[in-house]
């Protein structure tokens, strides 16, 4: 997992939080704009969703884990997943969401 996030921001003032709710074999991802690098906001329309992404928490775990950063997940009753973020694992979760969003391997949902 060589992915690093660089960042030319104060690192101590970055707080990412996002909220990603299922929709059919897909996640919806919406962003609280508290804080998101420029590369990432691209990924996301007018209204700070993202739709549809293949969201892997493993995955997200692994790589937080891999980079020594500790972020903040919150499972809803409904199957939504919270993910905050602050500081340097801001910056991890913003690069990791980038390659979720950038993978190629989105599902578009059945309608």
């Amino acid at each position: 997992m060589p992915l690093k996030a660089v960042t030319s921001e104060p690192v101590a003032a970055a707080v990412m939080n996002v909220f990603c709710s299922r929709v059919g074999d897909a996640w919806r991802v919406y962003l609280n704009p508290t804080w998101v690098p420029a590369y990432l906001l691209r990924s996301f329309d007018e209204n700070l969703e993202a739709f549809p992404a293949q969201i892997d928490l493993d995955d997200l775990d692994q790589y937080m884990q891999f980079h020594q950063r500790e972020y903040e997940k919150r499972v809803s009753n409904f199957g939504g997943v919270e993910l905050t973020a602050r500081g340097e694992a801001a910056h991890a979760l913003a690069a990791w969401l980038s390659t979720a969003f950038a993978s190629g391997e989105r599902v578009r949902p059945k309608r």
